[in-house]
């Protein structure tokens, strides 16, 4: 038996190449002390009183030996889902600084899941949950838009359902021993229902911020409304002010207009009584006249 590891997934890991020679007529052989999270190449020979055989050769190798947990850091406390009626804009893990794990390893790739109800079982995909993403260690970004048609890595980010129920899990999908394993986070990124209008804040977000907005959206909109009552009142004074001077106006007019009838009356009876003086003056001379001539 002839073994030599070529890859891992710790920067740590050394090399090494060995051969090993098994007496007797075995069907199984196992390999021990290996480094873990390591690739290895192994060729296995039978040998007969004639010599070696034509070697055959297999790629396996050892498992990471640590829960996902330790690699990946914990989400962001203010990560908010931006939902649409297809998509839901989260927020990713991202590797722990604090770890040999190399980032650039072709043997290990971040994965994000989309399952459409709660199961108990988080280790083994069901029906009912698919990758939607997979990446690079070394390139994660902050965000990911769930549902938005692209390709990653050869999976399909397929759109979302309208009113569906989604858990969004995250994890990492491991290469090491030519068998590809999967190993979700314990706990979610997220969970929403799509299409909803109001967004959701990520499991142990914070909500202070949403409060303060909230209350400062009803304080911009308390002041908008007293602004707008303000001018109406104004608006409503200034039109009781205009009304007022106008019926005073109309007032002083109808005064003068009956002043002046008075006046107008006045003048008329003045007149008729001089022209009853000037007829009586009249009667008196023609009465004295009258007597003067009698007397002659």
């Amino acid at each position: 038996i002839t073994y030599r590891s070529y890859d891992s997934v710790y920067s740590t890991t050394v090399f090494e190449s060995k051969n090993l020679h098994i007496q007797g007529s075995i069907d199984t052989h196992t390999l021990e002390e290996l480094p873990p999270g390591t690739q290895f190449e192994i060729s296995v020979s039978a040998s007969t009183a004639k010599g070696f055989g034509k070697p055959k050769s297999i790629i396996s190798g050892t498992k990471i030996g640590i829960d996902v947990s330790d690699i990946l850091e914990q989400p962001h406390m203010t990560t908010e889902t931006k939902l649409t009626e297809t998509t839901a804009s989260i927020g990713l893990r991202k590797p722990k600084l604090n770890t040999d794990i190399k980032t650039d390893t072709q043997l290990m790739s971040y994965i994000v899941v989309v399952e459409e109800e709660r199961q108990t079982r988080k280790r083994d995909l069901k029906d009912n949950q698919y990758i939607t993403a997979s990446l690079s260690l070394n390139s994660i970004p902050s965000e990911l838009t769930v549902g938005d048609g692209m390709e990653y890595n050869g999976y399909i980010n397929k759109p979302l359902t309208p009113g569906q129920q989604y858990i969004i899990y995250d994890g990492l999908a491991v290469n090491t021993t030519g068998k590809e394993e999967l190993m979700l986070h314990d706990s979610q990124l997220t969970s929403f229902t799509a299409g909803e209008k109001k967004n959701r804040i990520t499991e142990g977000a914070n909500i202070i911020p949403t409060f303060i907005g909230g209350f400062a959206g009803g304080v911009v909109v308390t002041i908008v409304i007293g602004v707008l009552l303000l001018c109406l009142i104004c608006r409503l004074k200034s039109h009781n002010k205009h009304k007022e001077r106008n019926e005073s106006h109309d007032d002083f007019t109808h005064a003068e207009e009956e002043s002046i009838e008075v006046k107008d009356y006045g003048n008329i009876h003045t007149k008729e009584n001089d022209h009853y003086q000037d007829l009586r003056d009249v009667q008196e001379n023609n009465y004295e006249e009258l007597k003067m001539n009698e007397y002659r």
